[in-house]
């Protein structure tokens, strides 16, 4: 085991490591001193200076008393360790296998189940793996075989493959699987000793198989005729209604047909020559061509939309074709020509104009009751852009133009309210829409309808001026109601302030003096310290404190959207405004608006929130009527807003108008005698929260909960507690010693805030550079980020990127 012949260490110590010097000259120092036995594992060292683990017995001999050697045996344990390393192993890899595993032994019993199969099976705990045998949970699902006859015949066989339907025991839902078993021998015996079961999830591959099935059904089934070539123009499937239309009789005789055989001989060269490599190019067609039927000969107009269809990287794979019959079409014609007549007569009882205008061409149409609704004669004007433009009331024209121009752009419908005014001055409420009209070619066309609403409109607005008054307190009461009950549910993580250090003392005095003032407040201060249950403290110690108190947080809302939130916006301010809405300064009418965050507003928000505390007025988003408010404003932040004005990312003006009265909240590392109290309120809050009695705090664990430095300050202490109240079970509290490591004071968080923020960053700008500077939309950096656009649009704005620079066109 050593290295050495028999012999060649009589009379001699064997070598030991370095590092078990100390440790066998203190065994030695106690077996002199007349005490105990060695049993313990150590390193041992061979001849050739190689190390190896081994087991230590050793037992002292004594003469008279005295210590004259010792006897003892080492047990050689590197294969030992090999085997538990290679087990522990082999138990990683199945614990973190995405498949569920499962093995019991012959008897039934359950010997192990992974973490897949805890998930796919709903089960709680090994105390629950125990209880049920591996191939119960496929015996008592839909499986073909019960267990009775599941497990001989997998003894018989070895192995059994099958698909079974399964359910989660949690959450009820079924699963699809597929299951392979088999049997593993004894080591020694070769007999059959337990048994293991592969399980996988197929729910979705079947779902996929169902829906391809479908997706067949339909093409199988469409009466418009579906084909499919490869790029040798030999074709490979024409659908039923394609066969019945090119004279071709099953699916053999439609593998011996080219592409070029469908059409009429007038048209295989156009197609060969042109439409074929257009097809290529733009990789989208549709065009007219007639087809022909092989059975009869015959040939007939038909459309053709054709599209290529892809393989990897882009290469073209197939070609495939939807053709429509045009057989019809004149007579389809014919008959529009007499419904156009029914219409012009329904056009003017309704009194309603249709017009097309081909953007292609710049050419339009205006049908007789058109020019009749814009008061112009037909004969001395004709049906352009600038004709019905001149005809818009000077206060609509340029929104209506507008929106016809992005219409046109996005090539979208459009449905626009104005005013016209006729020669004569008479004005007139009209209603206009229009959509694309595809007509077979590639030019641009737009077809719609002008309503006059005169009558409507004037109605309307009789019945608003009504209902305005009536409805204003009404609507106004159920925004108030309903922001009102959001700040009564908030949980702002603690009920009442605790403490009674110097720091604190000092703080709570500032708030007690400002308090019954109406003064404004900056509240600053680390992240997690209580800046918000400060300004909840302000505004019930108030004279305000029987009116609401709306809180605001500027940092959750894109800056696009923070005046309509602060402010309000009147209908029809911008798409979506389908009535008016009261904003947070409306809401807080009174009483108090709380501004967490206001470190994070854009510049445009900074100066709509400064006119407001220098003049007590605003308007509402849309709207042109001065609104004076009576709100006391607090705010907070964690920013250190004199650098950020030197940096031109605050206002200083503003800085001034908020810090009237400042408060800066204490972090904990400034006030550690507070921690036992507020320890105390957790374990009491979070023991009833969680169904358990209020465990004991070692004096120990308390002052190491004083000593550390807290850089997420209360919120950090609330959230370790919650913590070590769900994995302690006995009487004592028991925290992660791991939470202990020792931090460099406020200087090291704000390094390692630094660092955090530096890193959102750059995640976020990866995410805008893949997605080209898009934020929102399936292909956007919120998708790629798996999180809410007007998250991620005020992360951007916090966060100061510029997301134009990832844009390309």
């Amino acid at each position: 085991m050593l290295g050495y012949e028999p012999g060649e260490l009589l009379g001699k110590r064997a070598p030991l490591p370095l590092s078990e010097e100390d440790a066998w000259r203190k065994f030695e120092e106690q077996f002199q001193a007349g005490k105990g036995l060695v049993d313990q594992e150590a390193v041992r060292i061979r001849k050739d200076g190689t190390e190896f683990p081994a087991t230590i017995s050793v037992t002292p001999l004594f003469d008279g008393g005295q210590y004259v050697g010792s006897v003892g045996l080492i047990i050689d344990n590197t294969t030992r360790h090999a085997q538990e390393a290679e087990r522990f192993m082999l138990s990683e890899l199945a614990q973190h296998s995405p498949d569920f595993i499962g093995v019991e032994d012959i008897n039934q019993n359950a010997v192990f189940v992974n973490r897949a199969g805890h998930h796919l099976f709903g089960i709680e705990s090994e105390e629950q793996v125990r209880e049920i045998g591996v191939l119960d949970y496929f015996a008592r699902s839909k499986c073909p075989d019960a267990r009775e006859q599941l497990l001989p015949t997998l003894l018989e066989k070895g192995q059994l493959e099958f698909e079974a339907t399964v359910v989660n025991s949690m959450t009820g839902m079924e699963m699809a699987i597929f299951c392979t078993c088999f049997v593993i021998p004894d080591a020694r015996t070769g007999r059959p000793a337990y048994v293991a079961a592969v399980a996988r999830d197929v729910t979705e591959r079947n779902k996929r198989d169902e829906q391809l099935q479908i997706y067949g059904a339909v093409v199988r089934n469409s009466p418009q005729f579906i084909g499919v070539a490869g790029m040798d123009l030999n074709v490979l499937f024409i659908n039923p209604a394609g066969q019945e239309a090119f004279g071709l009789s099953g699916d053999e005789q439609v593998r011996r047909t080219h592409v070029l055989d469908l059409f009429s001989e007038d048209e295989r060269a156009r197609v060969r020559d042109e439409l074929i490599p257009q097809l290529l190019r733009d990789r989208h067609l549709t065009a007219d061509a007639a087809g022909k039927n092989a059975l009869t000969g015959k040939s007939f107009p038909a459309e053709w939309t054709s599209f290529v269809i892809e393989a990897a990287a882009g290469r073209p794979a197939l070609l495939a074709a939807v053709t429509r019959d045009m057989t019809l079409r004149e007579t389809q014609e014919a008959e529009l020509r007499r419904r156009e007549a029914y219409l012009r007569e329904a056009q003017s009882i309704s009194h309603t104009g249709s017009w097309a205008w081909n953007v292609t061409r710049g050419q339009g149409f205006w049908s007789q009751e058109l020019f009749h609704i814009l008061g112009v004669d037909p004969q001395s004007v004709g049906p352009t852009l600038n004709t019905y433009s001149e005809r818009v009331h000077p206060d609509d024209r340029r929104a209506m133009e507008e929106q016809w121009l992005i219409a046109v752009e996005q090539r979208r419908e459009f449905d626009h309210r104005h005013r016209v005014v006729r020669p004569d001055g008479a004005v007139r409420h009209v209603r206009r829409l229009g959509r694309p009209f595809h007509s077979g070619t590639e030019e641009l066309e737009f077809i719609g309808t002008v309503m006059d609403m005169t009558e409507q409109t004037e109605l309307l607005d009789r019945v608003r001026a009504l209902q305005e008054q009536a409805h204003r307190e009404v609507i106004s009461l159920k925004e108030k109601t309903f922001f009102l009950t959001q700040e009564f549910n908030r949980d702002i993580g603690f009920q009442e302030i605790i403490g009674s250090s110097g720091s604190l003392a000092e703080t709570l005095a500032k708030v007690a003096k400002v308090a019954r003032t109406d003064s404004t407040v900056l509240i600053t201060g680390e992240t997690g310290t209580g800046k918000e249950l400060i300004a909840h403290g302000i505004h019930r110690a108030s004279t305000r404190a029987d009116k609401p108190l709306i809180s605001f947080n500027c940092a959750a809302f894109p800056s696009t959207l923070i005046a309509s939130e602060l402010f309000g916006h009147e209908k029809g301010a911008f798409t979506g405004a389908d009535q008016r809405r009261l904003g947070r300064f409306e809401l807080a009418e009174g009483g108090t608006i709380f501004l967490d965050e206001v470190g994070d507003l854009s510049a445009e928000a900074q100066a709509l929130l400064l006119r407001v505390l220098q003049e007590h007025e605003f308007e509402r988003v849309g709207g042109n009527t001065k609104i004076r408010t009576d709100v006391r404003v607090l705010a907070a932040t964690n920013r250190n807003l004199h650098a950020f004005i030197n940096e031109k990312g605050f206002r200083s003006d503003l800085f001034y108008r908020l810090s009237v009265f400042p408060i800066e909240v204490p972090p904990l590392r400034a006030r550690r005698e507070d921690i036992p109290a507020l320890v105390s309120y957790f374990v009491q809050q979070f023991s009833r929260k969680l169904g358990k009695r209020v465990p004991s705090i070692e004096k120990q664990t308390m002052e190491r909960l004083q000593a550390y430095d807290w850089p997420g300050n209360i919120r950090e202490l609330q959230n370790l507690i919650e913590r070590s109240l769900i994995v302690s079970d006995g009487p004592l509290l028991i925290v992660d010693e791991r939470t202990f490591a020792p931090v460099d004071s406020a200087a090291s968080y704000g390094s390692y805030t630094e660092e955090l923020t530096r890193h959102e960053k750059r995640i976020i700008e990866d995410a805008l550079e893949k997605s080209r500077g898009r934020v929102s939309g399936p292909f956007g950096a919120a998708a790629k980020l798996r999180m809410p656009q007007s998250t991620l649009a005020a992360r951007i704005t916090a966060l100061r990127i510029d997301k134009r620079r990832f844009e390309t066109d």
